[in-house]
């Protein structure tokens, strides 16, 4: 309004008729209208003190009544601040305040796991098959062995029976920087197939991480191909390239199936999955008939699928606040490290938030190993992961740090048999217990 205000007082100035002011009054008006309509608020005047504004405000009102001789000292208006018209009035930023409540969960129940750990460097792993080749490998600045499936390889996981219909599949995936086409392609299906252009099937529920140089493309496909369409469903991706990915899918009843990279949801499809589907899982270094596509490869190792039970996405609170006690394998650290893994951060969540209800509670956090290293080396490690899950909750929750206490068990308490992978996975775990 200020604005306004002070061009007309200019157009006084000049000797203005009555007609060329109201004439004025419509443009001034269909300009701030358009204002309004771009979202114009930059800075649009000096801003008047106190006296020259309480001037313009009675030569204004004198205008409007149509009296035109409004007397104006222009040597009383002064420039010292910015202002924004006072009519132009938005309503307040739209906000999202509900925290996700569909994070990605592990199943209680490990069912397949594999590190690779027994395999020797160089050969093929023993719990799974490959139609033309791949090799364990051990990649700098990493404690884990991977294994390397190479262009044109279809690997699947020798499975004794179909999965059950509520599970969760996760596994750490490298995509290498040093070609320029990259094509990782993973799936569930009635039996291993190839996933490439030309020979796609309809048989499986597959994922495609995708990323080419030449043509500045990366993107994320997942679903079953629609042969009618040629095409998979797609959703933009920027394909992180010699750094370690997690990977975690999750299927609910033999029908829906969700996705996550990194902690993140990538996809959520309630209808699409089906029993017959549960029959196969493999990894495929695809190819599209480029002579670039043909030196594709991947790295994949921490290879994880655990039965879900029903959905006990609150069950944290009433596990740990009601019966006192909750134990997990869902906080996952780096191999023979403290250091929490990124994708953790959904359990911690839970199990901070329920801590927070009950601030005045005092609660003993347990570190527990497998027997893999030394009992001396595993009792340290232990105390370290405990201390570790500790400051998690004390940095990111605020909770007092005199009411969490932690202590280290090492191998000395296992709940599975260590002589297996999956036994070793399940001993891997953290438990709250309530004072």
């Amino acid at each position: 309004m200020k604005t306004i205000r002070f061009i007309l007082f200019l157009f006084l100035f000049t000797g203005m008729t009555g007609i060329a002011e109201a004439q004025i009054l419509k443009k001034l008006k269909d300009a701030a209208q358009r204002g309004v309509e771009q979202g114009v608020l930059n800075t649009v005047e000096r801003k008047l003190n106190q006296k020259s504004e309480e001037k313009t405000e009675e030569a204004l009102d004198a205008v409007l009544e149509g009296n035109s001789k409004a007397n104006i000292n222009n040597d009383e208006i002064t420039s010292d601040e910015y202002n924004v018209p006072g009519e132009l009035e938005y309503p307040p930023l739209l906000t999202e305040e509900d925290m996700n409540e569909v994070d990605f969960r592990r199943g209680a129940e490990i069912l397949y796991y594999d590190d690779f750990s027994p395999d020797a460097i160089g050969d093929f792993p023993a719990k799974w098959n490959t139609s033309q080749g791949g090799e364990i490998k051990k990649l700098s600045g990493y404690s884990e062995k991977w294994l390397r499936v190479p262009a044109g390889s279809l690997i699947n996981l020798e499975m004794s029976k179909p999965l059950p219909p509520n599970f969760t599949m996760e596994f750490d995936l490298i995509i290498p920087a040093d070609i320029s086409v990259r094509l990782v392609g993973f799936a569930f299906g009635k039996k291993p197939e190839r996933l490439d252009y030309t020979n796609l099937r309809s048989n499986s529920y597959a994922f495609m991480l995708y990323s080419q140089d030449n043509r500045n493309y990366d993107a994320f496909n997942y679903g079953i191909y629609k042969q009618s369409q040629g095409q998979w469903s797609k959703v933009q991706y920027n394909v992180p390239l010699n750094q370690k990915i997690h990977v975690a899918i999750e299927v609910n009843n033999h029908q829906r199936i969700r996705s996550y990279i990194d902690g993140v949801k990538m996809t959520d499809a309630p209808r699409d999955f089906s029993p017959e589907l549960a029959n196969a899982f493999f990894f495929h270094a695809m190819t599209h008939g480029s002579s670039d596509s043909k030196l594709n490869y991947f790295y994949v190792t921490n290879v994880v699928i655990a039965e879900s039970g029903t959905d006990l996405r609150s069950g944290v609170m009433k596990e740990l606040l009601e019966n006192g006690t909750f134990t997990t394998n869902d906080i996952h650290f780096a191999s023979g490290s403290d250091q929490i893994e990124p994708h953790s951060s959904a359990i911690l969540n839970e199990i901070g938030e329920a801590l927070q209800s009950a601030s005045e509670a005092i609660f003993v956090i347990i570190g527990h190993t497998d027997s893999d290293g030394s009992d001396k080396e595993n009792q340290a490690l232990s105390d370290k992961r405990a201390l570790a899950v500790k400051n998690y909750l004390v940095q990111h929750y605020g909770i007092s740090s005199s009411t969490l206490l932690t202590s280290g068990k090492g191998e000395s308490e296992p709940v599975a048999d260590n002589s297996t992978d999956e036994g070793k996975a399940k001993n891997r775990r953290v438990e709250f217990r309530k004072m």
